[in-house]
């Protein structure tokens, strides 16, 4: 679209047909607007793209994010900690990361959200104070390392978030010191093989890519899009669950693990959990307790006996999968009972949607 390309191109005369398409009905069309809107930067415009931080799609709420941060100014910095805040979606990163990039004017904030209940809160609070570089972060960290009983839905435990983001937190030292992020690149390979996993690894790359070998064995990225390619093939499995056990990565593993999970049965999710790296078993186990409800309940809808085990049970689910469930049960007493009581509002405005839906037919 032309207004798209003058936005892109900085035409800031085209800011206001612009705006209008962050209504349109395309989701790709509004995440576009967004873009173009960050790249005029035009502070005017903050609060039209706040309200596409409650987007449908994730795409478009990460690019309203980027767009904010680029803004920076403290109206972009309020509409990014609401939504934080709201808890309206499991996994916020581009929140996170969008105000991360507000450096002081956010860390006293994100520093007096470590102790939040939600442990969800607490890894992505974790994760966005390694982004923002401040040499503050370190020992707040450092102290969430040892909150390793508490597991964020689809991730991982609070302590893992506070190990990756103290990683990042060294990288960017390392960059503003002048240094490359891998000094000692053989010291870190030899780590990584200490198990014996390069062996492992490379053979699942030559099953799955048809080449010599991963070339960068070290580069956890490099192995984790590995490990997700793989996990889609089933004639692979045996050495992609041997790498997984070999893993110095636990948050790593258990992410692989978490997503391959869902494409199981009841027995297939529990041999799974064989494989699961100390500190993330429970986060595993109650991932397949979920998706066996879900699986319960979508396949036949439950008696009058069983509703009143299975409700209790539902409430107590991710928001995941009381989303699922929202969006695919057709039992009135399921929708009704998740459209009062839903863990996000999303949840209970999908249920009251379909319940009505379901009423009229």
């Amino acid at each position: 679209m032309p207004r798209l390309i003058c936005g892109r191109l900085g035409y800031s005369e085209a800011a206001p047909a612009i705006a209008v398409l962050l209504q349109h009905d395309i989701g790709l069309v509004r995440s576009m607007a967004c873009q173009a809107l960050g790249n005029l930067a035009l502070p005017e415009h903050a609060s039209a793209l706040g309200q596409r931080l409650d987007d449908e799609h994730e795409w478009t709420r990460a690019a309203a994010a980027d767009a904010l941060a680029t803004i920076g100014t403290n109206e972009a910095l309020e509409l990014l900690w609401a939504a934080l805040l709201s808890k309206a979606w499991d996994r916020p990163h581009y929140l996170a990361n969008a105000i991360a990039q507000f450096d002081d004017r956010a860390f006293d904030r994100l520093a007096g959200l470590v102790a939040d209940p939600d442990p969800n809160m607490r890894y992505w609070v974790a994760r966005a104070l390694g982004s923002t570089g401040d040499p503050r972060a370190v020992a707040i960290l450092q102290a969430l390392i040892d909150d390793e009983g508490e597991t964020a839905p689809f991730i991982g435990s609070v302590a893992a978030a506070a190990h990756k983001a103290l990683k990042t937190q060294a990288r960017m030292a390392a960059h503003q010191r002048g240094q490359g992020p891998n000094d000692q690149p053989e010291r870190k390979a030899e780590a990584v093989d200490a198990e014996g996993l390069g062996d492992f690894v490379r053979a699942l790359s030559r099953l799955v890519n048809g080449g010599s070998g991963l070339a960068c064995l070290e580069d956890e990225h490099e192995r984790y899009w590995l490990y997700d390619a793989a996990r889609l093939d089933e004639g692979v499995e045996p050495v992609l669950l041997e790498c997984l056990r070999l893993d110095p990565d636990p948050g790593l593993s258990s992410s692989v693990l978490f997503a391959m999970l869902d494409g199981r049965d009841g027995p297939g999710r529990r041999a799974l959990l064989a494989f699961a790296p100390d500190g993330s078993r429970d986060r595993l186990e109650k991932r397949a307790t979920d998706l066996d409800l879900r699986d319960e309940i979508l396949a036949e809808a439950p008696d009058e006996t069983a509703m009143p085990l299975v409700l209790p049970r539902l409430l107590e689910a991710s928001n995941n999968i009381q989303l699922v469930v929202a969006e695919n049960s057709d039992d009135p007493t399921v929708l009704g009972r998740l459209a009062e009581a839903g863990r996000t509002k999303r949840v209970r405005h999908v249920a009251a949607q379909r319940l009505r839906r379901t009423a009229r037919t």
